[in-house]
Order: C-alpha cells, then sequence, then structure tokens
C-alpha cells in the first residue's frame, strides 16, 4: 500500500470510528445519579462484605465493590416500589437536570447528594419504570481488618488481609446533566 493510500485508509477510519462513537454516546445518555431527598423517601440499607487476599490493597477493592453491590441488591426493591415516574422527574427538575430521553443511560457523570456528606459511589437499578439508581456511601469506622497465617501468600510472608467493609445505600434517580 502506498503512503498516499495509507492516509486515505487512515483518515476515513477516523471519520468513521468518530461517527460510531457518536452514535453510541446517543444511545446511551450519560446521567448522574441524583439522590432522593430524605424528606421524600427516608430509606436506606447498609451492607457489609468480607474479601481476604494475599495483597492487602486487592483485600480492601473486593470488600469496597461487593458491600457497595450488597447495600444496593438490599434496597432495590424499595426503590422500584416507591420512585414513580413523576416523582423521578420532579427530583431531576429540582437538581436542575432532565429526566433521561432513551432506553439505555450511562451512569458516568458525578452522582448529586441531596442530603448531607459526599456521594461515594452510584449503581445502576434496574427497572421497567424511571431510571433509578443508588447512591453509596462508604463506612470506613465499621471497617475491620485482620491478618491471618496462609502458607499460599509467599511473597507476602505467608500471611493474608481479611477486610470488612461496610456500605450505605439511598435511593436514587438518573437524571441528565
Amino acid at each position: 500500500m502506498r503512503p498516499v493510500e495509507m492516509l486515505s485508509a487512515l483518515a476515513f477510519m477516523t471519520i468513521g470510528l468518530t461517527w460510531v462513537g457518536e452514535a453510541l454516546a446517543q444511545l446511551a445518555q450519560i446521567t448522574a445519579c441524583v439522590e432522593v431527598p430524605q424528606s421524600t423517601l427516608d430509606e436506606s440499607r447498609k451492607r457489609k462484605s468480607t474479601r481476604s487476599n494475599c495483597d492487602p490493597a486487592a483485600a480492601q477493592r473486593a470488600a469496597v465493590s461487593q458491600s457497595r453491590v450488597n447495600a444496593r441488591d438490599a434496597l432495590a426493591s424499595t426503590c422500584r416500589q416507591a420512585i414513580t415516574s413523576a416523582m423521578a422527574g420532579t427530583i431531576c427538575a429540582g437538581a436542575g437536570k432532565s429526566r433521561p430521553t432513551t432506553a439505555s443511560t450511562s451512569l458516568q457523570a458525578p452522582p448529586v447528594a441531596r442530603n448531607p456528606g459526599g456521594i461515594d459511589a452510584e449503581l445502576p437499578i434496574s427497572s421497567t419504570g424511571p431510571k433509578i439508581c443508588a447512591v453509596l456511601r462508604n463506612l470506613p469506622a465499621e471497617t475491620s481488618r485482620r491478618r491471618l497465617s496462609d502458607a499460599l501468600c509467599v511473597l507476602n510472608n505467608f500471611r493474608k488481609t481479611e477486610v470488612t467493609f461496610r456500605s450505605r445505600a439511598r435511593c436514587g434517580v438518573q437524571c441528565r446533566p
């Protein structure tokens, strides 16, 4: 292939990839999880997860991730039953945002706290009604760590770390920024 042909092919591929990226962005709207105010729905769930690994950082990451999923799953049915389309619209409008207009969304914008305290993560909740989510707060004061003997942890002085981590979930609504 001659250099001119290579440049033409590269330009064509770049334009094609840009178009595909724009089309995918329109199919899955970027949304943020807006926390439902406590005055509207005063429900939350706190759950834990215990994980162990030879690498202390890996044990921490796994425990945090699973505790968030556990808290979200414990609250999901309550959120589905309590949040109506009208309520979702009001919550989005109150945060200066709008409801998603496509069936597919992507929680990539920063979450919006409507109650005191920062939000550490957001996870979607599957629903046939309004797009809902869970806002998650880490509870580091309730974290525990133990070092245990483990013959398989050769690179860590034959010790593994066991981490128990807790997270609290509250209902949220996916809104477009």
